[in-house]
């Protein structure tokens, strides 16, 4: 997987991220993790399209995101 932070690190802070017109082709799940509590991840995700299908909700199954990460899906 592609990690833009390192998960032991507290306090740590990623938002206004987006993320868009991205196909993807693998069979794993896309995850967006903000490991605890302690830090903040803001992802927007526009157009973005795993496995021939489209992801057109935060509840999609193509999508695993933690408790900790604020998705939102265009």
């Amino acid at each position: 997987g592609c990690r833009i932070y390192d998960d032991k690190i507290e306090n740590f802070s990623a938002t206004n991220i987006t993320f868009r017109n991205i196909i993807g082709t693998s069979r794993l799940p896309i995850g967006i993790a903000a490991a605890n509590e302690t830090n903040t991840v803001d992802v927007m995700l526009e157009n973005i399209t795993a496995n021939s299908k489209k992801i057109n909700s935060v509840n999609s199954p193509l999508l695993e995101i933690d408790r900790y990460a604020s998705v939102e899906v265009k």
